[in-house]
């Protein structure tokens, strides 16, 4: 076992360079404790792992399982691993899945859906502040009601989720760079704040 006092993403960029002996094949990132659901997978160092990999030509698998304060039951997330990494596995061009388990006993498990993202995830930050030098976030849970098949719905009603994810791809949009251009050869044409 290897440890390093950083995020996820950069244990599997130091792991995907041959820094812990040879490339992985493949990358599971998590269990982690609180579903990784709508686009808090942004700033998820779960997804961030596995977004990292694909990135390097490396498929890859999140897994989130539902917050509890009463304890985890892992088993549940770490059966349905193994067909996830199988899937992430598959293909040409190396795959994200990100699995959102609820806390329950497999035999409690309502079923697997294919999920889009919510608009909001399981926790949502609430207020940020500095006092005495401290840095204080507040986390509460979203009073949103998700959409019936979004992952944070589908997580609340007892089904573990499957959302496959693209990495960081260019926007299909144009005339960033002509507007940018514009600027510099007609200073005055834009209004400045």
């Amino acid at each position: 076992v290897i440890a390093i006092e950083r995020p996820p993403a950069t244990a599997v960029y130091l792991s995907c360079l041959g820094a812990f002996g040879e490339r992985p094949e493949i990358v599971a990132s998590g269990i982690n404790p609180g579903a990784n659901t709508g686009h808090l997978v942004l700033h998820s160092g779960t997804v961030g792992a596995a977004l990292t990999a694909a990135g390097l030509g490396i498929p890859a698998l999140a897994v989130s399982i539902k917050w509890s304060d009463s304890g985890y039951i892992w088993e549940t997330a770490a059966r349905l691993a193994v067909p996830a990494l199988d899937w992430a596995a598959e293909g040409d061009q190396p795959r994200v899945l990100n699995l959102n388990v609820p806390n329950v006993a497999l035999d409690d498990l309502r079923g697997v859906r294919e999920a889009s993202l919510a608009p909001y995830g399981e926790f949502w930050v609430a207020s940020a502040d500095i006092r005495d030098g401290d840095l204080r976030i507040e986390f509460q849970g979203t009073d949103h009601v998700p959409g019936p098949d979004t992952d944070a719905a589908l997580v609340l009603d007892g089904y573990a989720t499957v959302t496959p994810l693209l990495g960081i791809v260019a926007a299909p949009l144009k005339g960033a760079a002509e507007s940018v251009e514009n600027d510099l050869r007609n200073p005055d044409s834009s209004p400045r704040p």
